[in-house]
């Protein structure tokens, strides 16, 4: 950091990062985005053995902009909440590209959609499935 400047911290809201338990990294080129989900999901797939992994947002809907990210959903059982194993997949991840990685358990999923959670319902609607264990 150059001397002088000072670091800039913004407080999000417990709960509204536990509700979107995402994980964020800005990348400046479209171009490199547009051929990461099948560097990604190899990844997450050959070590974290996913049940379901879904693309969602402007990817899924093919109508990225330079400043979009990918938003993915991984679905998987953990024994660590969804927010610590979001941030264990990205740190695990040999890619560099903005990326919001949501991750819920098969159990929470089913909770949130009965609850009415919009959101997951417009995910599993309209978002693509990029990968899928046998006998899901």
């Amino acid at each position: 950091m150059e001397e002088g400047r000072r670091p800039i911290f913004i407080v999000i809201p417990k709960w509204l990062y536990n509700y979107f338990m995402m994980v964020t990294v800005k990348v400046p080129t479209i171009d490199k985005r547009k051929r990461i989900p099948q560097e990604a999901i190899d990844q997450v797939v050959e070590k974290f053995k996913p049940q379901k992994i879904i693309l969602f947002g402007s990817y899924a809907r093919g109508n990225p902009r330079p400043e979009s990210d990918v938003d993915i959903l991984v679905i998987m059982d953990t024994p660590l909440k969804e927010s610590k194993q979001s941030l264990e997949i990205r740190r695990h991840l040999d890619v560099m590209f903005g990326m919001d990685l949501i991750v819920h358990t098969p159990k929470r999923l089913k909770e949130r959609m009965d609850m009415g959670d919009w959101f997951l319902r417009d995910v599993l609607k309209e978002g693509k499935v990029l990968y899928e264990a046998d006998g899901v």
